[in-house]
């Protein structure tokens, strides 16, 4: 009988290739999201065969919901507040355009309002997003 009791290497996990997979899944995934702007209220634009490409990046947006609630700038606005909202902003900067984001299932009223409203505080530019 041998007294000669060979000891068992340690194991050992290597984490290098590990780390090497969980970044090359990162970068995929960041690359392949994508980023969605003005949907996080659940607004389906209106559609139009002419529209073109929004190329406006620093707008002030003003939201109208299907049920009618008003957001600008992704923060609620209540319906008599919207005039002094809306020129608070204009006096800040009036060349600044006015993106109007609403649902295809809101009353037109909502819109008309806004637009009217925007024009009386000298709105230069008032676009509509449209897909």
């Amino acid at each position: 009988m041998s007294l000669y009791v060979r000891k068992r290497k340690r194991p050992e996990i290597n984490i290098v290739p590990l780390i090497d997979v969980l970044t090359t899944l990162i970068f995929f995934f960041l690359i392949t999201m994508q980023f969605k702007q003005g949907h996080s209220l659940g607004i389906t634009p209106p559609h139009a065969d002419t529209a073109g490409p929004t190329q406006a990046a620093d707008v002030v947006r003003v939201q109208v919901t299907k049920e009618g609630e008003i957001f600008i700038n992704q923060t609620r606005v209540p319906e008599a507040e919207l005039p002094g909202i809306l020129s608070e902003l204009a006096k800040a900067d009036h060349e600044r355009p006015l993106l109007i984001e609403i649902d295809e299932n809101s009353q037109v009223k909502r819109l008309a309002l806004i637009t009217d409203e925007a024009r009386k505080v000298n709105f230069q530019k008032i676009l509509l997003l449209t897909r």
